[in-house]
């Protein structure tokens, strides 16, 4: 497990990014605009961390995301995805939920 707590303007100047992986830290929110600059990012893996709440666009300018993991959260719904891109693949599974729910992919 890493330690990250949270985000912030670490990923500012990282704009040619095209895979993220924050897997297994302690990240528990993700604020408005912290991927406004990322725009070629394709690939976000965001599971086995704490998060609770997802900012209503945090996710607004990713306009190259294809795939987006956040299995393993305490997320309790896709609210902040409302609808969700058409090329956009979603994982997410909350820590709360039963093994026989493993994975749901909007």
């Amino acid at each position: 497990m890493n330690l990250i707590e949270e985000i912030g303007e670490a990923l500012f100047n990282m704009t040619h990014l095209k895979v993220l992986s924050l897997t297994n830290n302690v990240i528990r929110f993700i604020a408005d605009g912290t991927f406004r600059n990322n725009s070629f990012l394709q690939h976000l893996y965001l599971s086995g961390n704490k998060l609770e709440w997802l900012g209503k666009d945090c996710f607004q300018r990713l306009f190259s995301l294809k795939e987006l993991v956040i299995a393993e959260n305490l997320l309790m719904s896709p609210q902040w995805l409302d609808p969700p891109p058409s090329q956009l693949e979603v994982s997410l599974r909350s820590q709360q939920q039963s093994d026989s729910t493993a994975c749901d992919r909007f």
